[in-house]
């Protein structure tokens, strides 16, 4: 009988290796029903890895999320990760993150993961807000209807219910 490894078995490194690339989601129909947005958002797509900031744009405004998206098999998955917003402009908000991407001494601990886990398949999601007034509320009702595992701050609306969802976990 000949012996072959199965490419599901893992090693002991391999192992600590998934449990860092394990997230958890809240995936809740009633949350995202909830969502109240003071206008329509109108999402661009780019590939973080391969996209320089030049390629953002430099004079607009708004919201922004993070998006794996593993294009594996044929099955069109996504998995929202971060929502974030930017009043000075997509490029410089954008351009952080490329530098966060390199640092060392990471600000936020999961961004620095999200960012180096799956730098080939991760998407950068952007919408514009005319109004600079309403940017932070987007934000809010995006976290508030997604709970996205990379985001910690969460609005006053859901900050009780999801710090308990997070102590749990």
């Amino acid at each position: 009988m000949t012996s072959h490894s199965s490419p599901y078995e893992i090693d002991l490194a391999s192992a600590r290796q998934l449990g860092s690339q394990t997230w958890s989601f809240t995936l809740s129909p009633g949350l995202w029903d909830s969502i109240n947005l003071p206008q329509q958002l109108h999402w661009r797509r780019v590939f973080f890895d391969a996209t320089p900031p030049s390629q953002i744009p430099q004079d607009q405004i708004g919201v922004y999320a993070f998006v794996l998206e593993p294009d594996v098999a044929n099955l069109k998955l996504a998995y929202l990760l971060y929502v974030g917003m930017t009043t000075d402009s997509f490029r410089a908000r954008y351009g952080k993150y490329k530098s966060d991407q390199h640092a060392e001494r990471p600000r936020r601990h999961l961004v620095k993961q999200m960012l180096t886990s799956w730098p080939d398949r991760l998407a950068f999601y952007y919408a514009a807000v005319d109004d600079r007034s309403i940017v932070s509320g987007i934000e809010d009702e995006l976290i508030a209807a997604f709970k996205p595992p990379a985001c910690k701050r969460y609005p006053a609306k859901v900050r009780e219910p999801f710090k308990i969802l997070d102590d749990g976990q």
